[in-house]
């Protein structure tokens, strides 16, 4: 799968931000590759 787009935009709390931050630099990733790499696996998972 080719990203023709490396920008997610989020509306999120804070709170969720500081969640999504430490989940990202457990798997050792940025904030929008560890998003995009949850989102590729529910869109594989979906199919």
């Amino acid at each position: 799968m080719e990203y023709l787009d490396e920008i997610i935009n989020l509306r999120i709390k804070p709170s969720d931000k500081q969640k999504l931050t430490a989940l990202a630099l457990s798997d050792n990733l940025s904030v929008s590759a560890y998003c995009r790499s949850r989102l590729l696996n529910e869109l594989e998972q979906s199919n």
